[in-house]
């Protein structure tokens, strides 16, 4: 919690049980609500959600929302707050 937003989100491992025996294993992005004392209520997906095959080794992760500002005398900005990055690989 800050000033003038408040992160939330389910917390814990999820799993997707099929009937083949396959199973996922998940967990969920966490939320930023912000403006609740000041300003445009807004909401933005932040972190990353990762889902694991188990059975076969495989990983993804999905990057929310890249937005970063940075600096204090030279201001820089990167990423924004509707990009969606990600990735497959195999793990083991």
């Amino acid at each position: 919690m800050s000033t003038n937003s408040l992160v939330s989100g389910l917390r814990g491992p999820n799993n997707l049980e099929f009937a083949d025996g396959t199973v996922i294993r998940y967990n969920t992005i966490d939320f930023k609500l912000g403006g609740t004392v000041m300003g445009d209520r807004t909401i933005e997906a932040t972190n990353s959600c990762v889902f694991e095959d188990l059975n076969n080794g495989l990983r993804a992760i999905i990057q929310m929302g890249t937005y970063a500002k940075s600096g204090m005398i030279f201001k820089k900005v990167t990423g924004s707050k509707d990009g969606i990055s990600g990735f497959i690989y195999r793990s083991s």
